[in-house]
């Protein structure tokens, strides 16, 4: 699994005023951004600080569907929003709101999405 530590002792990349002001913007949100290929990624917390995660399209669908009914909203991001979007990801922006929670559409993503 490919993760960008956003922030940690040893690679401070985000001052830790951002780190905190993600952090109350995650409450109750799962950010989703898409990249060009069709790569999803969710950002989160680890042990090492803020990661994106690579998701499977299977493991997307499940951790969707562990938030209906928990109030908590989609923020989803892409590649190039300004051009039409690959049929793949299409596809995944459909799944997301095939689950019907919140969604808000958002020109880039909170932080980096650049996954080494």
């Amino acid at each position: 699994m490919q993760k960008r530590v956003v922030q940690n002792d040893a690679n401070p990349l985000l001052s830790k005023r951002d780190v905190r002001r993600i952090r109350t913007h995650m409450n109750g949100t799962m950010h989703i951004h898409v990249r060009r290929d069709g790569t999803v990624l969710a950002l989160g917390d680890t042990p090492r600080g803020l990661a994106w995660h690579t998701l499977t399209i299977d493991r997307l669908q499940r951790e969707l569907q562990a938030l209906k009914g928990q109030n908590v909203a989609v923020a989803y991001s892409r590649d190039d929003p300004e051009v039409e979007p690959p049929k793949l990801v299409e596809m995944v922006f459909k799944i997301i709101v095939g689950f019907e929670l919140p969604m808000q559409l958002l020109r880039e993503p909170p932080v980096s999405v650049d996954v080494r």
